[in-house]
Protein backbone atom coordinates (compact mmCIF):
# COMPACT_ATOMS: atom_id res chain seq x y z
CA UNK A 1 0.00 0.00 0.00
CA UNK A 2 1.17 3.11 -0.96
CA UNK A 3 2.24 5.88 1.94
CA UNK A 4 0.38 9.33 2.47
CA UNK A 5 2.76 12.29 2.35
CA UNK A 6 1.63 15.80 3.34
CA UNK A 7 3.48 18.60 2.57
CA UNK A 8 3.03 21.58 4.61
CA UNK A 9 2.59 24.85 3.75
CA UNK A 10 6.20 26.08 4.26
CA UNK A 11 7.18 23.46 2.42
CA UNK A 12 5.35 24.98 -0.73
CA UNK A 13 6.82 28.39 -0.34
CA UNK A 14 10.45 27.17 -0.43
CA UNK A 15 9.25 25.14 -3.69
CA UNK A 16 7.29 27.91 -5.13
CA UNK A 17 10.33 30.87 -4.61
CA UNK A 18 13.29 28.83 -5.27
CA UNK A 19 15.22 28.37 -8.97
CA UNK A 20 14.37 24.33 -10.38
CA UNK A 21 17.60 23.59 -8.96
CA UNK A 22 17.26 24.48 -5.50
CA UNK A 23 17.94 21.83 -2.91
CA UNK A 24 13.43 22.04 -2.14
CA UNK A 25 13.05 21.76 -5.77
CA UNK A 26 15.66 18.49 -5.90
CA UNK A 27 13.57 17.00 -2.73
CA UNK A 28 10.49 17.78 -4.40
CA UNK A 29 11.94 15.80 -7.57
CA UNK A 30 12.62 12.55 -5.52
CA UNK A 31 9.23 12.47 -3.90
CA UNK A 32 7.26 12.90 -7.16
CA UNK A 33 9.36 9.92 -8.84
CA UNK A 34 8.44 8.18 -5.93
CA UNK A 35 4.45 9.07 -6.30
CA UNK A 36 4.77 7.96 -9.86
CA UNK A 37 6.04 4.69 -9.15
CA UNK A 38 3.03 4.13 -6.92
CA UNK A 39 4.94 4.09 -3.82
CA UNK A 40 3.45 7.25 -1.62
CA UNK A 41 0.36 9.61 -2.30
CA UNK A 42 0.48 13.56 -1.87
CA UNK A 43 -1.98 15.02 -0.39
CA UNK A 44 -3.61 18.61 -0.03
CA UNK A 45 -5.89 20.01 2.17
CA UNK A 46 -7.61 23.36 2.97
CA UNK A 47 -5.46 24.47 4.92
CA UNK A 48 -2.87 23.95 1.98
CA UNK A 49 -5.35 26.21 -0.25
CA UNK A 50 -5.76 29.01 2.27
CA UNK A 51 -2.29 29.53 3.89
CA UNK A 52 -0.55 29.36 0.42
CA UNK A 53 -3.02 30.60 -2.36
CA UNK A 54 -2.82 33.77 -0.61
CA UNK A 55 -3.02 37.72 -1.89
CA UNK A 56 -6.23 37.33 -3.44
CA UNK A 57 -6.71 41.11 -5.04
CA UNK A 58 -6.78 40.76 -8.70
CA UNK A 59 -3.37 42.35 -9.35
CA UNK A 60 -1.71 38.97 -7.94
CA UNK A 61 -4.33 36.50 -9.86
CA UNK A 62 -1.15 35.30 -12.12
CA UNK A 63 0.91 34.47 -9.32
CA UNK A 64 -2.02 32.81 -7.50
CA UNK A 65 -3.03 30.92 -10.26
CA UNK A 66 0.68 29.93 -10.84
CA UNK A 67 0.64 29.21 -6.64
CA UNK A 68 -2.61 26.71 -7.95
CA UNK A 69 -1.41 24.55 -10.71
CA UNK A 70 1.71 23.83 -8.39
CA UNK A 71 -0.19 21.91 -5.84
CA UNK A 72 -2.12 20.88 -8.85
CA UNK A 73 0.77 19.03 -10.18
CA UNK A 74 2.19 17.76 -7.25
CA UNK A 75 -0.85 16.56 -5.71
CA UNK A 76 -3.78 15.95 -8.42
CA UNK A 77 -6.94 15.68 -7.10
CA UNK A 78 -5.79 13.65 -4.01
CA UNK A 79 -7.62 15.86 -1.20
CA UNK A 80 -8.04 15.37 2.41
CA UNK A 81 -12.09 16.86 3.03
CA UNK A 82 -12.98 19.49 4.42
CA UNK A 83 -13.77 19.37 7.98
CA UNK A 84 -17.86 18.96 7.98
CA UNK A 85 -17.49 16.66 4.79
CA UNK A 86 -15.44 14.49 6.80
CA UNK A 87 -18.31 14.42 9.24
CA UNK A 88 -20.20 13.36 6.83
CA UNK A 89 -18.24 10.39 5.61
CA UNK A 90 -16.03 12.00 3.32
CA UNK A 91 -12.72 10.19 3.03
CA UNK A 92 -9.33 11.10 1.40
CA UNK A 93 -8.42 11.23 -1.51
CA UNK A 94 -12.58 12.98 -2.03
CA UNK A 95 -11.98 13.52 -5.64
CA UNK A 96 -10.50 16.58 -5.20
CA UNK A 97 -13.11 18.30 -3.19
CA UNK A 98 -10.71 20.09 -0.64
CA UNK A 99 -13.55 22.83 0.27
CA UNK A 100 -17.44 23.32 1.19
CA UNK A 101 -19.65 21.93 -1.41
CA UNK A 102 -20.91 24.43 -3.67
CA UNK A 103 -23.57 26.68 -2.26
CA UNK A 104 -22.35 25.79 1.16
CA UNK A 105 -22.04 29.37 3.18
CA UNK A 106 -18.95 30.59 5.14
CA UNK A 107 -20.39 32.17 7.51
CA UNK A 108 -24.20 33.23 7.11
CA UNK A 109 -25.17 37.02 7.37
CA UNK A 110 -27.48 35.55 10.19
CA UNK A 111 -24.37 34.13 12.46
CA UNK A 112 -22.41 37.56 11.79
CA UNK A 113 -24.93 39.52 13.08
CA UNK A 114 -25.24 37.26 16.23
CA UNK A 115 -21.23 37.53 16.47
CA UNK A 116 -21.62 41.22 16.12
CA UNK A 117 -24.56 41.66 18.77
CA UNK A 118 -22.47 39.50 21.30
CA UNK A 119 -19.61 42.19 20.89
CA UNK A 120 -21.70 45.36 20.97
CA UNK A 121 -23.29 43.20 24.32
CA UNK A 122 -19.75 42.94 26.14
CA UNK A 123 -18.98 47.02 25.36
CA UNK A 124 -22.09 48.18 26.56
CA UNK A 125 -21.79 46.30 29.55
CA UNK A 126 -18.49 47.99 29.97
CA UNK A 127 -20.04 51.30 29.77
CA UNK A 128 -21.97 53.08 32.92
CA UNK A 129 -25.06 52.61 31.53
CA UNK A 130 -28.09 52.13 33.89
CA UNK A 131 -30.11 48.98 33.89
CA UNK A 132 -33.19 50.17 31.75
CA UNK A 133 -31.01 52.37 29.04
CA UNK A 134 -29.20 49.36 28.66
CA UNK A 135 -32.39 46.89 28.17
CA UNK A 136 -33.69 49.55 25.89
CA UNK A 137 -30.34 49.58 23.58
CA UNK A 138 -30.20 45.79 23.50
CA UNK A 139 -33.59 45.31 22.40
CA UNK A 140 -33.58 44.20 18.32
CA UNK A 141 -35.11 47.09 16.89
CA UNK A 142 -32.43 49.09 19.21
CA UNK A 143 -29.69 46.89 18.43
CA UNK A 144 -30.21 47.60 14.76
CA UNK A 145 -30.17 51.19 14.89
CA UNK A 146 -27.25 51.16 17.24
CA UNK A 147 -25.43 49.28 14.63
CA UNK A 148 -26.26 51.61 11.75
CA UNK A 149 -25.13 54.62 14.12
CA UNK A 150 -22.33 53.16 15.79
CA UNK A 151 -19.77 54.38 13.44
CA UNK A 152 -17.79 50.79 14.07
CA UNK A 153 -14.68 50.25 11.59
CA UNK A 154 -14.37 46.60 12.99
CA UNK A 155 -13.25 44.78 9.42
CA UNK A 156 -10.85 47.12 8.13
CA UNK A 157 -7.84 45.00 9.43
CA UNK A 158 -7.27 41.22 8.32
CA UNK A 159 -6.53 40.92 11.81
CA UNK A 160 -10.70 41.27 12.86
CA UNK A 161 -11.75 38.44 10.71
CA UNK A 162 -9.10 35.62 12.25
CA UNK A 163 -9.92 32.58 10.62
CA UNK A 164 -12.81 33.56 8.10
CA UNK A 165 -11.11 33.59 4.88
CA UNK A 166 -12.16 36.96 2.84
CA UNK A 167 -10.45 38.72 -0.09
CA UNK A 168 -8.19 42.15 0.14
CA UNK A 169 -10.56 43.92 -1.92
CA UNK A 170 -13.26 42.55 0.37
CA UNK A 171 -11.55 44.10 3.05
CA UNK A 172 -10.79 47.73 1.37
CA UNK A 173 -14.12 47.51 0.17
CA UNK A 174 -15.98 48.09 3.56
CA UNK A 175 -18.82 46.04 2.76
CA UNK A 176 -19.18 45.08 6.42
CA UNK A 177 -19.61 48.47 7.51
CA UNK A 178 -22.17 49.31 5.00
CA UNK A 179 -23.70 45.63 6.75
CA UNK A 180 -24.26 47.80 9.84
CA UNK A 181 -25.93 50.50 8.26
CA UNK A 182 -28.49 48.60 6.74
CA UNK A 183 -26.55 49.16 3.14
CA UNK A 184 -25.89 45.48 2.26
CA UNK A 185 -28.36 42.58 1.83
CA UNK A 186 -27.29 39.64 3.43
CA UNK A 187 -27.21 37.56 0.77
CA UNK A 188 -24.33 39.59 -1.14
CA UNK A 189 -22.36 39.87 2.29
CA UNK A 190 -22.26 36.38 2.25
CA UNK A 191 -21.74 36.04 -1.96
CA UNK A 192 -19.13 38.24 -1.01
CA UNK A 193 -17.41 35.96 1.56
CA UNK A 194 -17.72 32.98 -0.27
CA UNK A 195 -16.59 33.93 -3.61
CA UNK A 196 -12.55 33.43 -2.83
CA UNK A 197 -13.27 30.31 -2.32
CA UNK A 198 -15.07 29.59 -5.15
CA UNK A 199 -12.98 31.62 -7.73
CA UNK A 200 -12.36 29.01 -10.62
CA UNK A 201 -9.25 30.23 -10.96
CA UNK A 202 -8.75 27.94 -8.18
Amino acid sequence: MASLVYLDTQDYIKIFNEAATGPNNLVLNELLKARDCGEIVIGFSFVTIMEFITKPDLSNRAERVRRGELIARVCGKNAFPYITDMANGATFPNGGNWMLHSGEKVISARSFRKRMRREFELQIAKQNVNRHIRRKLLRNGSMDELFKQSGTVWGRKRSDWGDIPVSDEFIESRVVERFFKGQCSDADLENRLSSWLYDPAE
